[in-house]
């Protein structure tokens, strides 16, 4: 929208809801051995997942693969830069 603007079609704009709402609701692909591997490490250190992106966006992704259960605690910032590191 913010590049078509009021040139934007209406079918055009609907579609591309649907398939945001589609992506929101697919669980992430979690590769062979990532559950296996959390687990053992969850048991015998304590796990912070730091990612990049949108606040909300990340969450829902971490909230659908499942995976928050192995983290003690999540941050998500919008860039992962030296600054950022160096602040954390």
């Amino acid at each position: 929208m913010k590049l078509a603007g009021h040139q934007a079609e209406g079918a055009t704009v609907q579609n591309i809801h649907l398939r945001v709402r589609e992506l929101e609701r697919t669980p992430p692909n979690i590769i062979d051995g990532v559950l296996e591997t959390l687990a053992y490490l969850a048991g015998r250190h304590r796990l912070i997942l730091f990612t990049k992106g949108e606040g909300c966006e990340q969450a829902g992704k971490v909230e659908r693969s499942g995976l928050q259960i192995h983290f003690e605690a999540i941050e998500i910032v919008p860039e992962k830069d030296a600054a950022t590191y160096r602040d954390w």
